[in-house]
């Protein structure tokens, strides 16, 4: 029976994340336009590495709060309202701290990193998920966020090492097509 809870999760996939990967090279190298990579690292990360949810924050004036642009995995659209309000300068928000640091970071409640603050946890409905950064050579661009609070299975290294490559190919979009 196919209709359980994580029926519609997708499951990590290796192969698919090296045939994404390898689709993002070629975009770059072809200059397709950023929000072609940007679409295709999101659903790499949601298909390939098994997320629940992925979305793509954009950081917006005045005050540099994030906006959701693209999210995938949210059909109730939840996930979109955690990120209004996260002006970057706000303590304890986890958002904001990856946009400061430049890091990407995984969250979990035994992590000794950044934590999730109480009403962050709430919209999101976890403390476990990877927070990804995208900068513009010294200008934060926005950030990726990624998790499996749905189905409730674990986060691993590799899907955290497969997320930071993805990222990584988003970035190199961003410098490349230079974020306006």
């Amino acid at each position: 029976d196919s209709s359980g809870p994580e029926a519609a999760q997708p499951l990590p996939d290796s192969a698919l994340q090296l045939r994404i990967l390898r689709e993002l090279s070629s975009m770059l190298q072809e200059r397709v336009g950023l929000n072609a990579v940007l679409g295709t690292v999101l659903e790499g990360i949601y298909r390939a590495l098994g997320m629940d949810r992925v979305a793509f924050a954009v950081v917006v004036p005045p005050g540099d709060g994030l906006r959701a642009k693209y999210v995938l995995g949210d059909p109730e659209d939840r996930l979109a309202g955690c990120f209004l309000g996260s002006e970057r300068r706000s303590a304890g928000n986890i958002f904001a701290e990856v946009l400061a640091s430049g890091r990407t970071v995984w969250v979990s409640r035994n992590s000794s990193g950044p934590a999730i603050s109480s009403d962050i946890r709430a919209c999101l409905g976890t403390d476990a998920c990877f927070v990804a950064p995208l900068v513009a050579g010294e200008r934060q661009v926005g950030l990726i966020y990624a998790d499996r609070a749905d189905s409730g299975r674990a986060l691993d290294e590799e899907s955290f090492s497969g997320l930071r490559h993805f990222c990584e190919q988003a970035n190199l979009g961003v410098a490349i097509f230079g974020q306006r």
